[in-house]
Parts: structure tokens; sequence; C-alpha cells
């Protein structure tokens, strides 16, 4: 027997190709993790050039921090309110004591006021729901019609609502003006939970 076949019929030989088997995995798994680091989604970190916002109504303001574990939601609401798009909206939706919705641009047609509600900025955008998130007094979310349907449309929350845990992505949380948030939940409202007078927002100001 030559000394090839006697390498071959060794143990040697199988000791490197096993070697030989775990260097190509590792070379596959490096190139593997190169490649989904260079096509990873990025978000813009909105959060790190606004830190909240102060949305000012007929009312009184309600200024709001933001939740910095949502960068997506942040960016849309930033490029909603520094075009204009909530200026003049008015608020579509109070439940008494518990929360009002605002961010619907067909409340600005007192015509279309069977259609409150159902309007958006005629694109939705991903969820950013946490385990830990919790729905309780002060929190400011997203509406939506099921998963990844976020648009324009916000609610606050007058009072906790745990039943609404897990199910909407939070923007912020009031940090000041919660009296305003009281005011306006304490309004009378129709049958259809609309405030039987306008509350209409004015401005949001970036911060």
């Amino acid at each position: 027997m030559g000394k090839i076949e006697k390498f071959l019929a060794s143990n040697d030989i199988k000791l490197y190709l096993s070697l030989f088997v775990l260097l190509v995995g590792a070379v596959v798994s490096v190139f593997t993790a190169l490649n989904l680091y260079s096509n990873r989604v990025t978000y813009p970190k909105a959060q790190g050039l606004h830190k909240g916002a102060v949305i000012i109504t007929d009312r009184g303001s309600i200024e709001i921090e933001f939740n910095e574990k949502a960068p997506i939601a942040i960016s849309n609401f930033v490029r909603l309110s520094e075009s204009g798009f909530y200026d003049g909206l008015r608020v579509h939706r109070v439940v008494p004591g518990v929360l009002l919705e605002i961010g619907d641009p067909l409340t600005r047609s007192v015509e279309l006021k069977s259609k409150w509600g159902n309007g958006g900025a005629g694109y939705t955008f991903a969820d950013e729901i946490l385990p830990t998130d919790r729905m309780i007094k002060g929190v400011v979310a997203f509406v939506n019609n099921g998963p990844n349907t976020n648009s324009s449309q916000l609610f606050i929350l007058a009072a906790d609502a745990e039943w609404l845990n897990g199910k909407h992505t939070i923007l912020g949380w009031v940090k000041k003006g919660y009296d305003t948030v009281e005011r306006i939940v304490s309004a009378p409202v129709s049958v259809f939970e609309i405030p039987l007078e306008d509350i209409t927002i004015t401005k949001v100001v970036l911060k």
C-alpha cells in the first residue's frame, strides 16, 4: 500500500475533512452575517432631532414627550407636523373620561362629518409595539385598523386602558397640559362620540 493509500485509510484524513467542513461553515456564516448587515433596514433617527411636540388646540396645549423606541412613528408624526397636516383639524372622537382622537383630515369639512374617523395620510406604516408597552393614562398612540395600519390618527388616553395593550404603537406620553386633555374628554358629545362643539388643533410645534 502506497503512502497516499495509507493516508486515505488513516484517521488523519477524517480529522482534516472535519476541520475543512468546519472552516467552510465558518466562512459561509461570516459572509451571511455581512450580507444581512449590509442589507439591514435602517430608520431615520427623528428622535435625535426632536424629543417631543406641543399640540396647540383652542382648548389649551398638550405637550408630549416622544417614545424613543418608536422611530418610525416619530418620523411619520414629525413629517406630517412639519407639513402642517394637523393644523386646523378637529377632534373627531371623544370617549368621555377615557380618550380623545385626532388626526383625521376629513374633519376639515363639516359636510364629511358622517365619515370622520375614516381619513388618513394616504399611506400606512408598520407597528412598533413592545411586550412591555402599557396603555396607561397619558399615553399618546396611533389609531389603527389592525396590524401595521398606522397613518395619521392618534388617540390620547385620559384613563388606563389595559385592553389596548399590545395593539397600538405608542408615539409618546403627555408631559404637560394634562388639564387640556381632561377638558376635552369632559366635553359633551353626540351618540356617535363626536364633540357637540368644535375642538380644533391650531398648530403642532415640534421640540
